[in-house]
């Protein structure tokens, strides 16, 4: 039978040795290191109670499929129990024995080769192993000293690993020995932990923890979660496998990209799954569906637009902001006038305001306040500008020859210089009258100030307070233009306004604004004054009763 036994342990670890790796699971060239404890189930010749054992385990694995190990094990002390056990064989059968004198203690050294089995459990591995090794059996009596009796033995056995990790596992096994030299047999079960250090894993192609001999998905993507076979898992079913796929709850049948992660074409944050505007422009805001948003209105998308407050109806460029082509700030499409002058102010509907009404608009009218039926220039002012000159030469104002009477058409240049006076209310002037170098200087001092004097009882009659014009006569002085020719002796006889000083920003209130009462005769209509030159009786002196030397 012990032929037998062993001759089957031999056939074993042959087919083991030779067998293809799809019996590997140990690592090639690695060590396995672990302690256990268990129990010793003596043979019957020995007569001694079973005993509880334990020890250490050093093993070297030559490959996948063969492991050489060393043990080491000890037992507790177990009693005697018949004076029949054959380690009595110095007592006669009738000799008086006290059993519980003795004691025996089992220490065992073996050497093993052990097979690994491999299988499709991930934990669970097999294996079986034939050893040989020395026994040492301490016999000891109370009253004597101890003997010692040992010798070899030879056995065999199978156990299982359940690995926690690949470098941790629990290790159980039982095993039968035989000692030659005394001739029993003892069963031994034990349990306990080993750690595998060094060695080369188990071939793994695609690197999933399943070695290629237990893997039936040999191709599976780096990195995937996979099941006892090999195979990947795809928890959300999106052709992505569990692992690899970094978005691992995406909907069923939304498409996704090499990551696992919904796709969004158009960059709007929306899934192409969930998405029904799919062409949405990069960049604009989109709602739950990927549908563009236009707050304004205005064709262009929120997120695009960078003017989104503009009002409905406003015509927008490209970033969406309102165009105002005559720059009044109120935009194209709502402007009812788009052609207004630039800088002038304009109502809600994008039209010129006049507060005044008179035809210059607010913004442009640097006079505001003016009445519309004055003569204005073409910033709505009065003129002269008593706001901007200090010294004015009165257009047109001419006199009688010799006299100090006003001319008709002198009418409208007053007219004009009142309305001056009238809207700079807080300005003075001195009026000054000028001749030309004809006549003696008192006649022309004289002259000259009578005809001041003339223009400032015209203003006098348009409202304008006396005590804002002073009068003054200059006779021939300062001529302006050549004495020596006709023209320039008209230019000469003139009247100036100088300004004397005054608050510029004084002005009456606009409702204080009537037509003033006609000072004099109406002017001429135009045609009537197509060929007026320079008077040519002004370039005489006045004619008195006895001819007096000549006049301005």
């Amino acid at each position: 039978m012990i032929r037998k036994a062993f001759s089957a342990a031999a056939v074993t670890l042959l087919f083991l040795s030779i067998a293809p790796s799809v019996f590997a699971q140990a690592r090639d060239d690695s060590w396995e290191v672990g302690y256990f404890g268990g129990a010793n189930f003596y043979g019957n010749e020995l007569k001694i109670g079973n005993a509880f054992t334990y020890g250490i385990r050093l093993g070297y694995n030559i490959n996948p499929r063969l492991e050489v190990e060393v043990t080491y094990a000890t037992s507790e002390e177990s009693n005697l129990q018949q004076p029949s056990s054959t380690l009595l064989f110095e007592h006669p059968s009738s000799s008086f024995v006290f059993l519980t004198d003795y004691t025996a203690k089992v220490t065992s050294y073996n050497l093993r080769a052990v097979g690994n089995f491999s299988n499709d459990w991930r934990r669970w591995k097999p294996l079986i192993f034939a050893q040989v090794g020395l026994h040492d059996l301490k016999l000891q009596q109370s009253w004597l000293l101890e003997r010692n009796t040992g010798g070899v033995t030879v056995g065999f056995g199978t156990g299982i690993r359940f690995f926690f990790t690949d470098r941790l596992a629990a290790r159980m096994e039982g095993s039968i020995e035989y000692a030659y030299g005394d001739i029993y047999w003892n069963k031994v079960v034990t349990a306990g932990l080993v750690g595998v250090f060094g060695g080369v894993a188990p071939s793994d192609k695609d690197g999933d923890g399943i070695s290629d001999v237990h893997d039936k998905c040999l191709d599976t993507p780096r990195g995937a979660i996979v099941d006892r076979h090999g195979c990947p898992h795809d928890q959300d079913i999106d052709g992505i496998f569990d692992g690899i796929d970094q978005c691992p709850d995406t909907p069923e049948k939304w498409p996704v990209e090499e990551k696992g992660c919904p796709t969004d074409v158009d960059g709007d944050g929306v899934p192409d799954g969930a998405e029904k505007c799919p062409d949405t422009l990069k960049g604009a805001k989109v709602d739950a569906v990927g549908c563009p948003l236009d707050t304004d209105g205005d064709g262009i998308f929120d997120g695009l637009d960078d003017c989104a407050d503009t009002p409905f109806g406003a015509k927008v460029d490209a970033k969406g902001c309102p165009l105002d082509e005559d720059k009044d700030v109120v935009p194209d499409g709502i402007d009812q006038c788009p052609k207004t002058l630039l800088g002038a102010v304009v109502d809600n509907q994008g039209c010129p305001l006049d507060s005044d009404g008179d035809k210059t608009y607010d913004g442009l009218d640097e006079c505001s306040g003016t009445p519309g039926w004055w003569t204005l220039d073409d910033k709505g002012c009065p003129t002269p500008r008593l706001d901007k000159l200090s010294l004015v030469i009165l257009e047109r104002v001419f006199f009688k020859s010799g006299s100090s009477v006003l001319e008709p058409d002198a009418s409208r240049s007053l007219d004009q210089a009142a309305e001056s006076l009238i809207y700079w209310s807080d300005v003075k002037v001195e009026i000054g009258g000028y001749t030309d170098n004809r006549g003696s200087d008192g006649q022309n001092r004289a002259l000259s100030l009578d005809r001041a004097k003339a223009v400032r009882t015209y203003f006098v009659t348009k409202g304008i307070d006396a005590s804002r014009l002073e009068v003054k006569g200059y006779g021939s002085q300062n001529p302006v233009a050549d004495n020596n020719t006709p023209d320039g002796q008209s230019q000469n006889r003139r009247v100036e306004l100088k300004k004397l000083g005054g608050d510029e920003s004084m002005h009456p209130p606009f409702s204080s604004y009537v037509p003033p009462p006609a000072a004099i005769a109406p002017p001429a209509k135009p045609e009537e004054k197509a060929a007026e030159p320079a008077k040519p009786e002004e370039a005489k002196p006045e004619e008195p009763a006895t001819p007096p030397p000549p006049q301005p």
